[in-house]
């Protein structure tokens, strides 16, 4: 048996100063089946489930989806939003929407991230 995977990957670019909202467009062609959300945060590395079907643990409270676009709102960024936040299609098998999240310092710039160098 096989299976088949789109796999062409849409990206795009946001920079929001921290305190503030942010839309993240899916750009979902075909929301027949249910689109998943992932965050790969940019300090930790790691990847989290945010949306799937629901939004999951702390999304709950800081987070609202848009189910007829499957858009995601974060009511008030922090520095732990920055990262990739990936809009999958065909319930997390198909095309991948990419949206690199930069969030800025109250200043408006970009903050140092300080990572361990071992």
């Amino acid at each position: 048996m096989f299976l088949c995977v789109d796999v062409n990957v849409f990206h795009e670019d946001q920079y929001v100063p921290v305190g503030q909202p942010v839309n993240i467009k899916c750009h979902a062609s075909d929301t027949s089946k249910s689109v998943f959300w992932d965050h790969r945060h940019s300090v930790r590395q790691d990847v989290s489930n945010v949306y799937d079907g629901g939004l999951i643990g702390d999304y709950q409270q800081r987070c609202t989806i848009d189910i007829s676009t499957y858009d995601l709102t974060i009511f008030h960024v922090d520095i732990n939003d920055t990262g990739e936040y990936w809009c999958i299609e065909n319930e997390g098998f198909g095309t991948k929407h990419v949206t690199q999240l930069f969030v800025l310092c109250a200043t408006g710039a970009l903050p140092m991230l300080l990572l361990d160098a071992d």
